[in-house]
């Protein structure tokens, strides 16, 4: 089984992953960046993948 992530965990990972194998691959919307989106689904990934 599987492990067990809140979901904006989740969507993190998956996020950070495929920004991982395909760097064509970008996020865009409001507040993702320094604030992390709404529910912190990008927190983190700014820093991780800023060029």
């Amino acid at each position: 089984m599987g492990r067990k992530l809140p979901m904006h965990k989740a969507i993190s990972e998956a996020i950070s992953h495929e920004m991982e194998k395909n760097d064509s691959i970008f996020v865009m919307g409001e507040d993702i960046g320094v604030y992390g989106g709404i529910f912190g689904a990008t927190t983190g990934l700014l820093e991780k993948f800023l060029d």
